[in-house]
């Protein structure tokens, strides 16, 4: 009974988190995140520590605390590699590939986005193969390669539109998941670190693959 309430609260908090972040509030949004987080750790909910830990990471990137941000991608990474959670894995990867584009580290970016597309691609989330390739389009826009920008962001669009028409799959789970995807702004000839537009805001409770 006790793990249930906390299990709750957890979620509680999560959704505060997501909503605070969601608005511009980061340092409030990553003090409820990490209230989630300790209760996830003591329920020993994996799945939800790991999705905690990838929430975690999109405040601090887009403040700037690009260190705390890789950390707590990498921890996600690393829960749900171990525990086969294909779509947190997509979901760390492509939040890492966003913070070493931040940082240009172009490489290890292209590293982790490669290796995002080619699971997302295995599962079939389409909405997420969409997210990533809008970060490829930044990351191609950094390597100054703007037809190949200019195609993947195209690519992007119509894969969105075609996600949209066909109907998003939502599964119960325990908390939401943050839209990972970063605005590309082709006019400029230049990849932004920003706040993610959140296209399509699910429901606090549901988690889009």
């Amino acid at each position: 009974e006790q793990m249930e309430y906390s299990w709750a609260v957890a979620r509680s908090y999560s959704n505060l988190g997501i909503l605070a972040y969601v608005i511009g509030h980061w340092p409030k949004a990553i003090d409820y995140i990490q209230r989630s987080l300790v209760l996830c750790q003591e329920v020993g909910d994996v799945a939800m520590v790991a999705l905690t830990h990838n929430n975690l990471g999109h405040p601090y990137r887009v403040q700037g605390e690009f260190d705390l941000a890789e950390k707590h991608f990498l921890e996600s990474l690393h829960i749900s590699e171990l525990f086969r959670i294909s779509d947190m894995v997509v979901n760390a990867r492509s939040g890492l590939a966003q913070v070493y584009l931040c940082q240009n580290r172009l490489v290890e970016a292209e590293d982790h986005l490669v290796l995002a597309l080619s699971l997302a691609q295995s599962i079939g989330a389409k909405e997420k193969l969409a997210e990533l390739l809008r970060i490829q389009a930044e990351l191609s826009l950094a390597k100054i390669l703007y037809d190949e920008a200019l195609e993947e962001a195209e690519m992007a669009s119509k894969m969105a539109s075609a996600a949209k028409a066909g109907g998003t799959k939502m599964i119960d789970t325990s908390a939401p998941v943050f839209s990972t995807a970063s605005f590309t702004v082709l006019k400029t000839g230049l990849p932004r670190c920003t706040c993610p537009p959140f296209p399509g805001v699910t429901p606090p409770t549901t988690l889009v693959p």
